[in-house]
C-alpha cells in the first residue's frame, strides 16, 4: 500500500514537472515564422484604373456620369472634345503613379521594409488596383468636391500566395473646391489626390506591418 501511495506520488511529481516545464516554453522566444522574416519588398507601379474618373455634383443624378455641368466646364476651360481624364493626362496627373510614390514614401520612413526593384530579390510584392477615383460633393448642399479614392491592395509572397489584401475608401478632408476652381488650377487637383493616396497607403502599409509584425531571422544552420 506505502509501494503504490509512493507510485502515484511520483506519478503527480512528473505530470507537474512537465506541466511546468511546457508552461515555461510558451513564455519563451516566439517561433520562427516565415512571414516574420519579411525585409524586402517590391511595389508594382503597375496599378488598374477604372476606364474613367468619377465625378458628383450635389444636382446630378447617379447615373449621369461625365457630361452636362463637368463637360461643359471642361469645354469652356479647354476645348470641346476634352473630357475629364484627358483633361488630367493633359495635366501629367496620374492617380496610379501618385499612390505608387506615396505608398515608397511611407514605406521608406518606416525602416521596417527595404524597396528593391526586382521582384526575385524581393520577399513580397505590393500591388494596387484602384476600384474608384476623382470627385464627389461635399454634401449635397455644398458646391464644393471632394477628391475621392477607393483603393484594392494585394501583396503575394514569392510563391505568388497572397499573405494581405485589403480594400480602402478615403476622401480629402483639405483640399476642396469647386470644379471651376479646380480647373483653374490643376495644381489643386494633384494636391487633393495626394491627400487621399497619403491616406489609402498609410492605412495599407500599417495594416501589412502589423501583419508581419517584428521580423525574426530564421535560426542559423548547424
Amino acid at each position: 500500500m506505502q509501494h503504490a501511495t509512493q507510485i502515484r506520488g511520483f506519478s503527480l511529481f512528473v505530470i507537474a514537472a512537465v506541466l511546468f516545464v511546457q508552461g515555461c516554453a510558451s513564455s519563451g522566444p516566439k517561433p520562427y515564422k516565415p512571414l516574420n522574416s519579411v525585409m524586402t519588398i517590391v511595389v508594382d507601379d503597375r496599378v488598374t484604373l477604372p476606364p474613367k474618373v468619377f465625378y458628383l455634383s450635389a444636382g446630378q443624378a447617379w447615373g449621369q456620369g461625365v457630361g452636362g455641368l463637368i463637360g461643359g466646364s471642361i469645354a469652356a476651360a479647354n476645348g470641346p472634345d476634352e473630357d475629364l481624364g484627358r483633361y488630367l493626362q493633359g495635366k501629367g496627373i496620374a492617380m496610379d503613379q501618385i499612390l505608387v510614390q506615396e505608398a515608397k514614401d511611407i514605406i521608406n520612413k518606416s525602416g521596417r521594409l527595404q524597396i528593391v526593384d526586382d521582384p526575385k530579390q524581393a520577399d513580397v510584392v505590393l500591388r494596387f488596383s484602384i476600384t474608384k477615383y476623382g470627385f464627389i460633393a461635399k454634401n449635397v448642399l455644398s458646391g464644393k468636391l471632394k477628391t475621392i479614392l477607393r483603393v484594392e491592395t494585394k501583396v503575394s509572397d514569392r510563391n505568388g500566395k497572397t499573405i494581405f489584401s485589403d480594400e480602402d475608401n478615403n476622401d480629402s478632408e483639405r483640399v476642396q473646391y469647386s470644379l471651376k476652381e479646380f480647373l483653374a488650377e490643376p495644381e489643386r487637383i494633384r494636391a487633393g489626390f495626394h491627400e487621399v493616396a497619403n491616406q489609402a497607403a498609410d492605412d495599407q502599409i500599417s495594416g501589412l506591418l502589423d501583419e508581419i509584425g517584428d521580423f525574426r531571422l530564421p535560426p542559423a544552420a548547424n
